[in-house]
C-alpha cells in the first residue's frame, strides 16, 4: 500500500493499474482502482529463482550467479548482446567458461516469462479483465535491462519501471522502504 501509493500516478491509481514488486524470494501483485488498493497477492517466485537457474545452468556458485545477473543480465533476448562476453568460474574446478549476455538472457527470459504468466493468472483471479492504467514494475529484479520490453510482450499491456527518487535513493530495490518512509512522514503530518 505504502509503496504503491507513491509509485503510481493519480491517474494510474484511479484507472486500474497492477503494481508489481519483483523481489528476491517473491513477487507482490497489488491492483489499484478508483484511487484505492483493490486486491493483493504474493507469488513465491522472484529474483532468487533467476539466480538459482543461472547457477545451475552455468555450473557456477550462487554468489557468482547473482553477480552475473546484476552485472550482465538482460531480460529481453532480442536486445541482448552476443558480443558481450564474460568468464564464469565453474563449481569444483579452477577453470572458467565463457558466456555471452545473449546466452544468459535466454535463461533469465524464460524464468521471467513464467513469472509474468503467473502474475497474469493472479490478476485474472482477482477479477480484473482490463488494466487501463497499465502495469508498473519495481523491486530489485526490475533493474534488469530489457524487463519492460519482455513484460510488454508477455502481458500485452503498457509497462513502466518505477525507480524512487527520494532522499538520494534511486534504485527500484528500495521502493518499498522509500514508500514506507514517505507514508510514515505523511501520516505524521496529520497528527
Amino acid at each position: 500500500l505504502a509503496a504503491g501509493f507513491f509509485a503510481l500516478t493519480e491517474d494510474e491509481k484511479n484507472q486500474g493499474t497492477a503494481y508489481i514488486d519483483l523481489g528476491g524470494g517473491s513477487t507482490t501483485v497489488a491492483v489499484f482502482e478508483d484511487g484505492l488498493l483493490k486486491n493483493t497477492a504474493v507469488i513465491p517466485v522472484g529474483g532468487d529463482h533467476i539466480t538459482k537457474d543461472l547457477s545451475i545452468v552455468l555450473k557456477t556458485p550462487t554468489e557468482q550467479a547473482e553477480k552475473i545477473k546484476t552485472e550482465f543480465g538482460h531480460a529481453y533476448f532480442e536486445d541482448a548482446s552476443n558480443e558481450a562476453l564474460f568468464d564464469v568460474p565453474v563449481v569444483g574446478t579452477d577453470s572458467t567458461d565463457q558466456y555471452s549476455q545473449r546466452y544468459i538472457a535466454e535463461i533469465i527470459g524464460v524464468r521471467l516469462e513464467e513469472l509474468f504468466e503467473l502474475v497474469l493468472d493472479e490478476i485474472a483471479r482477482m477479477g480484473m479483465r482490463d488494466l487501463p492504467g497499465g502495469i508498473v514494475l519495481t523491486g530489485g529484479v526490475a533493474q534488469l535491462e530489457g524487463i519492460a520490453q519482455l513484460a510488454r510482450q508477455v502481458m500485452l499491456s503498457r509497462v513502466r519501471v518505477y525507480t524512487p527518487d527520494y532522499i538520494g535513493v534511486r534504485e527500484p530495490s528500495f521502493t518499498t522502504a522509500v514508500g514506507l518512509i514517505r507514508y510514515a512522514h505523511v501520516e505524521d503530518q496529520f497528527y
